[in-house]
Parts: C-alpha cells; sequence; structure tokens
C-alpha cells in the first residue's frame, strides 16, 4: 500500500530538483520504478492542488505561488 504523505514529500524532493513539467507516469517511474503506478500519482497530485497545477490532465508542476511562499519563508529576516 502507497503512503500519500511520503508520496507527497517525495514528489516535493523530486521538483526541487527538477523545476519542469513532469506527467504523472514519469513521477510514477521516478517515484516506484513502475509507470502503471501514475494513478497513485495522480491521487496525491489532485488532493493537493493549491500546491501543484495540471495540465493536459496528466502533467503538472509545483505552482509559482507555492514556490514563492516557500522561498519567503525559509528567507533570513
Amino acid at each position: 500500500m502507497f503512503n500519500p504523505d511520503l508520496i507527497l514529500d517525495q514528489i516535493l524532493e523530486i521538483f526541487v530538483e527538477y523545476d519542469n513539467w513532469l506527467t504523472f507516469r514519469q513521477l510514477a517511474y521516478r517515484l516506484t520504478g513502475n509507470p502503471t503506478n501514475e494513478h497513485v500519482v495522480a491521487e496525491v497530485i489532485h488532493r493537493h492542488n493549491r500546491v501543484f497545477v495540471v495540465t493536459d490532465g496528466c502533467r503538472c508542476k509545483l505552482r509559482t505561488e507555492f514556490i514563492e511562499d516557500v522561498a519567503k519563508i525559509a528567507a533570513p529576516p
């Protein structure tokens, strides 16, 4: 069984290193080694639609607003 919170953390780590569009299949392959687990990734991405933007029904990336908010939190005063 897949842990949605762990998958979310792993997806965020991928996007920290690779700030570009990825398909659900590409993410599933990177996370599980099996691109057919794309439905698991899609469920997590859709559940966190304030963090990710989805296009073409199967490609996603981090929302710019989310990246800016995290940068503000991480920046020293």
